[in-house]
């Protein structure tokens, strides 16, 4: 992902908020998921995931347990 090297420049204790989408091959430091009910289209689930700077690089066996 070419957005990671400029993340890792921020400050540290700087704060990453993603909504549905994750970054591959870094650790978030929390992850929420929500359902939401939408008009006439019933629930839909959301998630939030949150990144602490300096970032957490997965290891191959974190990989693997999402798989």
């Amino acid at each position: 992902m070419k957005l990671i090297p400029q993340l890792e420049k921020l400050k540290p204790g700087s704060r990453i908020v993603s909504h549905d989408f994750d970054m591959e091959g870094v650790k978030p430091k929390q992850t929420f998921k929500m359902k939401v009910k939408g008009e006439g289209e019933g629930e839909r689930e959301h998630t939030v995931y949150l990144w602490t700077v300096p970032l957490e690089k997965e290891r191959r066996d974190d990989k693997e347990k999402k798989e």
